[in-house]
């Protein structure tokens, strides 16, 4: 306000000095109205501040109100169903029967402890006389008749809802108290009688107290007929007025006129103290209650009445300020003529200065301009905008332009187009006095096309306020000099390729004499695999035999085959092992949610581990996806999980635990600093002793039985996980257990592994057509009479038959071969077939993953041996991925 005062009186100032001498009372006028003004100003905002604290205060009393009643409200709901609950336990004959009634008292005492607010509980029969009471009675609650009483009348009368009474004097104990009544009948719907439970004043009073808005107020409980039930207010302490029709007239008035509102806001005179508060109520809910707060307004008017005092006080300020300013711009005003008189002398004097110091400037650019035309290196003034100002002779010379050509020239239009941009930072430190010069290297064009390499320093001319006015460049042709670089850089380059080259001969060096010796150790070791494999078949032949010769006893035949179907599982776990430890199955690696993946391994152990071992899973929350091939690391899960049950002589525990983990440099040899999964299979077996735990990754080395153990499983687990970028760790003590720690990469990104659907069930559109291509008859046959299961039409034939049914127009929606099929082989096959049709998909079954000729054919490979339904999904898998028709889908379970 004081600006605009000041900005006022210069303007009277200019307009009175225009018309004349100034003369002082527009100054004192224009001062009397402002803070006139500003006086009214102040008024206004003071009465918009008082309106806007009572509305603010209504809106808070409102919901503090509602608040209030709201707890209440839900105070009486839970009331009522305690009631509802005993009065149940009362009808079904608890207190009949003799010491019935001192345990429902006991009952209703354990009820009360839930409900603070609730003095007593206690239930009457239809003759009045309570029968079991809990809570706080003078004496015996059983000697007291409630005959008498309005909600026992009301009760007996046939209402059967919840029934409100009070305030009342307590007849069981001192004080008042409101009461929450419901009938009880038997199951013929005769009167038994009635529960009640008593809530004090004192209670409702204390609950008052708790609340934040006492400090400030009065928060009342009153019945809709205007008696006042309990009250509380910081001031006054509890109310002495209990059960008296004091309610306001206003209030009464409002109730009586808006009955359809459940809350509204009054002011006026209070009918308990006469303090002149603002009023807000609240009805609660279906109950004969309603809630008022109410807040002083001497409290409220505290506030604008501050600020009204101090507007007054700075409308005081204003005026003096506004008078003292204007008797100074009447002061200034007198001398103004003064001044301008003074100032026309001193721009005389200062004009004359100017004209001299210029005829210098005129000389020493003179002089500046002979230095630098008489330079031998090229030179050059640029403006702040990229245009030259001046050129010397040097710079025309190089770049084969006059002078005139060059001036009329952008800089950047003879710098060449393959440049990179100019350095802006350095050109800016310049620019601000940050750097006094900077050197850069550009190729310019010269006139006649060709480019040339100047070194450029470039320095600033700056004005007295240290501004760069101009830029001074000095160029240096440096073609002899980066002809030279690039020769050594050549050179360098020569001299590196050569040293990449025997580096990369060494280590190809290095690869095969490792594959070799580990070659050997195979081949040392392959009487050990052949005993394996023969027990195998031995058991398989076993099987075999005895299910031939005992054609009429199916459980037998059951049992022997689920023998055989355990030792194939045994003899695959060998060559998967041997596989995974020569490095010929390279994993399919993806993110793997690893709580389904150990949930599937769990499911899968439960039918194979010893009743006596315990399998207990823990995984973090929020477990990200790791990165792995899921098969092989389920098979890796399940070969821990086997040696750890190995471990454990009687009872025990198996633990599969995962959590994310960060490794550091040196935590695990082998292992990249980075988030990874950690999992963990941990036993409370027998342990290892430190000379077992040092052999433990041997090949073929292994503390078990003869034929329980090939001394490969752990090997294989920890080529797995290098494979997969991770590593694997024990950890053991003798009578301690073992913990094998399984370290696996975190997936990148969001993603979840995901998991083939099972097929749905067949519909009756029709089956997918498979040719089955594969030189082992029985093997044939057995496949494609299991697959018909699945509703899918099978055609079965080696190599030659799959060659005429495809040159006799068979169509087939997948086909299924054998990798190693002879001659014709499973690749001829499918050449053949994909010729006829590219998009047929194609599923291979190998015992080798990396098998090369399958690479671009095979649409998805499964393993060897695989179970029929797992086969039959990878076909129904194959048949979607193209987009097959969704009729020939189905598939029986």
């Amino acid at each position: 306000m004081v600006i605009v005062a000041y900005w006022i009186l210069n303007v009277v100032t200019t307009i009175r000095y225009r018309l004349g001498k100034p003369r002082g009372w527009p100054y004192y006028g224009a001062a009397l109205a402002i803070t006139l003004l500003f006086a009214l100003l102040s008024a206004w905002v003071v009465g918009q501040d008082r309106s806007a604290d009572y509305a603010s205060e209504r809106r808070a009393m409102l919901n503090t109100a509602r608040l209030v009643a709201d707890n209440l409200g839900e105070s009486f709901d839970r009331i009522d169903a305690l009631l509802k609950s005993v009065g149940r336990l009362y009808a079904s004959g608890r207190a009949s029967a003799p010491g019935d009634a001192a345990r429902l008292a006991d009952d209703l005492n354990k009820e009360i402890a839930d409900h603070p607010i609730v003095a007593r509980l206690y239930v009457a029969d239809a003759g009045g006389k309570i029968v079991a009471g809990g809570g706080a009675f003078v004496s015996a609650p059983t000697a007291f008749h409630v005959a008498d009483a309005a909600f026992f009348r009301q009760a007996a009368a046939g209402d059967h809802g919840l029934i409100f009474s009070g305030p009342a004097k307590a007849r069981f104990g001192p004080g008042w108290l409101i009461a929450l009544s419901r009938r009880v009948d038997d199951d013929k719907g005769e009167f038994l009688g009635v529960v009640s439970a008593s809530i004090t004043v004192d209670a409702l009073t204390r609950l008052f107290s708790t609340l934040d808005y006492v400090d400030r107020g009065v928060v009342a409980l009153w019945t809709d007929d205007g008696v006042l039930v309990a009250r509380y207010a910081k001031e006054s302490g509890p109310d002495a007025l209990v059960g008296a029709d004091i309610l306001s007239g206003t209030a009464k008035a409002l109730l009586r006129e808006h009955p359809e509102q459940d809350h509204n806001a009054y002011d006026g005179p209070s009918s308990v103290d006469g303090v002149d508060r603002l009023f807000a109520y609240q009805k609660i809910g279906a109950a004969p209650y309603l809630v008022v707060v109410g807040v002083p307004k001497a409290a409220l008017d505290q506030t604008w009445r501050r600020i009204a005092v101090a507007l007054g006080l700075l409308c005081a300020a204003i005026a003096v300020a506004t008078f003292w300013i204007a008797r100074r711009q009447h002061a200034w005003a007198l001398h103004l003529d003064e001044d301008n008189r003074l100032l026309e002398q001193r721009v005389a004097e200062r004009t004359a200065e100017l004209e001299h110091k210029n005829r210098a400037l005129v000389a020493s650019e003179r002089k500046f301009s002979d230095a630098m035309e008489s330079a031998s290196n090229p030179m050059a003034l640029v403006s702040p905008d990229g245009r030259f100002l001046e050129v010397n002779s040097a710079a025309c010379a190089l770049l084969g332009h006059t002078r005139d050509e060059l001036l009329a020239l952008p800089v950047r239009s003879i710098v060449a187009p393959d440049q990179t941009p100019p350095d802006l930072d350095m050109a800016r430190r310049l620019a601000t006095g940050e750097a006094p010069t900077y050197r850069v290297v550009r190729r310019f064009l010269h006139k006649d096309g060709r480019s040339i390499p100047v070194q450029v320093d470039v320095s600033a001319a700056r004005n007295a306020f240290g501004y760069a006015e101009y830029y001074i460049a000095q160029g240096q042709d440096v073609s002899a000099r980066l002809a030279y670089e690039n020769r050594l850089e050549t050179l360098n380059a020569e001299l590196l390729e050569r040293v990449e080259r025997e580096v990369e001969a060494r280590r190809s060096a290095q690869a095969r004499l490792a594959q070799n010796e580990k070659m050997a150790a195979l081949g040392e070791l392959a009487g050990g695999v052949a005993h394996d494999f023969n027990s195998v078949l031995q058991v398989v032949r076993i099987g075999a035999a005895s299910i031939g010769r005992l054609p009429g006893d199916p459980g037998r035949v059951r049992s022997f085959a689920a023998m055989i179907e355990k030792a194939t599982a045994r003899g695959a776990a060998i060559t998967g092992r041997l596989l995974a430890f020569a490095r010929r199955n390279e994993p399919s690696l993806g993110p793997v949610d690893i709580a389904s993946a150990l949930s599937d391994v769990v499911a899968a152990l439960k039918s194979t581990i010893r009743s006596g071992v315990r399998l207990v899973v823990d995984v973090a929350p929020d477990l990200p996806d790791a990165v792995a091939d899921r098969a092989l690391l389920e098979a890796a899960l399940v070969n821990l999980a086997t040696n750890a049950a190995d471990a454990i002589a009687g009872e025990g525990r198996i633990t599969f635990s995962a959590r994310r983990q960060r490794a550091f440099d040196g935590d695990l040899h082998g292992l990249q600093p980075g988030d990874y999964v950690r999992i963990d299979v941990e036993d409370d077996g027998v342990g290892m002793d430190e000379t077992t735990l040092s052999r433990a990754f041997e090949p073929f080395f292994t503390t078990k039985a003869v034929g329980r153990g090939t001394g490969l499983g752990l090997p294989t687990v920890r080529a797995f996980a290098e494979q997969s970028g991770g590593a694997l760790a024990l950890a053991s003590r003798p009578g301690e257990g073992t913990t094998a720690s399984l370290w696996l990469a975190v997936a990148a990104g969001e993603e979840t592994s995901a998991t083939l659907a099972a097929p749905a069930g067949a519909d009756a559109g029709g089956a997918l057509r498979v040719l089955l291509v594969d030189a082992d008859e029985t093997l044939r046959e057995t496949l494609a009479r299991d697959l018909a299961k699945y509703g899918l039409m099978v055609d079965a034939a080696a190599g030659v038959e799959a060659l005429a049914l495809l040159d006799a127009g068979r169509e087939y929606d997948v086909i299924v071969t054998d990798a190693a099929t002879p001659a014709p082989s499973g690749v001829t096959v499918l050449e053949e077939a994909r010729r006829r049709n590219p998009d047929v998909p194609v599923v291979a079954l190998t015992g080798n993953a990396a098998a090369p000729d399958l690479a671009t054919l095979a649409g998805a490979r499964v393993r060897q041996p695989i179970s029929t339904v797992a086969l039959a999904r990878a076909i129904v898998g194959a048949a979607r991925t193209v987009g097959a028709s969704p009729r020939r889908w189905g598939m029986r379970a």
